[in-house]
């Protein structure tokens, strides 16, 4: 199998050191994180989130193995059903407009850049659901796929949208501080063009909804209630849904004795879960935060994190790094066999019971020397 390195020198298996300290300092094993969790809990859930605006690359592997890795283990050691959701943001930036001078931009679901009868979003998911079905039947844990939209049309997560703009100037400084503005965006409910400057999407708010209104330049003036019990659909800024969905799990957990856990890349941890999640929870009323866990952040050689932003839209910045399947992990089995994800899951998911290999981040390069023994 080809396991290329390109420009590596190769590492010393032997002289990998991992070191004692934070999480892995206190742990024994990575379920003691949520043991004190389970008492009383009838369901597991683990919550993964992907942008499906390229292929799923080899950081997306590691995360979903973990995640499917870590479902099975408190699935055999507490006896309780878990499920797998992939939260695929559908909304996410897609192809760019320009209409006079102005920007605009259409969401995946409404790009059509990949197949004309397809959209982005359709075209991608296909990818993210072929290695969500592979780990599942690996690891015996059912799974399920759900777009924002679905999402937002949960009750406890609407409300949470209307409370941050009734409690607008103290949430902004916290989660949105560069501008001290919550920025919500209405696309057009006919072709889905949103503006990229918020002045453009005007709110009006009142304690128990919320009125949007904005100028399509194809279909013209649109103006919709966001409320509790309808479907309307905004589209909110990252930190804006962080906030909604830790009240959803909190609001949802309580009510349904179920464990959510919110599983993200460890580029995600550190003052982004204390600012967005404790601080944002806090002020909106609340004295716990969902459980969090942050999986090993996967780096390139310089040390930066293996980041979709480098190679999507045409940029090389990988193809003389790494081989192809790195940033496409559709090519994965052509280029180490049919049996590959299952040899990556033998490698990989025990992993995620040991805290000293969960808690720390690894470049590809080592990953590859690693994987040179199962392949």
């Amino acid at each position: 199998m080809n396991l290329n390195l390109k420009q590596n020198k190769g590492i010393m298996m032997d002289a990998t050191y991992f070191p004692l300290l934070g999480m892995n300092y206190i742990l024994n094993d990575t379920t003691q994180i949520v043991d004190l969790k389970m008492d009383g809990v009838n369901k597991v859930n683990i919550l993964l989130c992907a942008q499906p605006n390229s292929y799923p690359h080899f950081g997306t592997l590691i995360n979903f193995i973990f995640g499917f890795a870590y479902a099975d283990i408190l699935r055999k050691k507490y006896g309780v059903e878990v499920e797998v959701t992939l939260d695929l943001l559908e909304h996410a930036k897609g192809e760019k407009v320009v209409h006079e001078e102005s920007v605009y931009f259409k969401p995946l679901n409404h790009t059509y850049s990949k197949d004309s009868k397809l959209s982005d979003y359709e075209f991608y998911r296909v990818f993210f659901e072929e290695l969500l079905s592979e780990l599942s039947e690996l690891s015996g844990v059912d799974y399920k796929i759900r777009t924002f939209n679905e999402f937002q049309k949960e009750r406890h997560a609407r409300r949470a949208l209307i409370d941050m703009y009734n409690n607008h100037d103290r949430i902004a400084k916290i989660i949105t501080p560069k501008e001290n503005k919550l920025r919500t965006r209405l696309a057009c409910p006919q072709c889905g063009l949103y503006s990229t400057n918020t002045k453009d999407t005007k709110i009006t708010v009142y304690k128990d909804k919320l009125e949007f209104s904005t100028e399509c330049p194809e279909h013209g003036f649109c103006e919709l209630t966001f409320d509790e019990t309808n479907e309307v659909e905004v589209n909110p800024n990252v930190p804006m849904r962080n906030l909604m969905k830790g009240i959803s799990i909190i609001e949802n957990d309580a009510q349904n004795n179920t464990l959510s856990i919110v599983f993200e890349g460890a580029d995600w941890g550190g003052v982004w879960p204390l600012r967005v999640y404790y601080e944002g929870l806090k002020e909106m009323g609340y004295n716990q935060i969902p459980a969090l866990i942050y999986t090993p952040q996967i780096l390139d050689r310089s040390g930066s994190k293996l980041s979709k932003r480098k190679y999507v839209g045409g940029d090389s910045a990988y193809r003389g790094m790494y081989d192809e399947y790195i940033v496409n992990i559709s090519l994965i089995k052509d280029e180490l066999g049919d049996d590959a994800i299952k040899k990556l899951w033998n490698v990989f998911s025990p992993w995620a019971s040991d805290p000293k290999y969960f808690f720390r981040d690894y470049t590809v390069n080592y990953l590859l020397e690693v994987m040179k023994e199962e392949f």
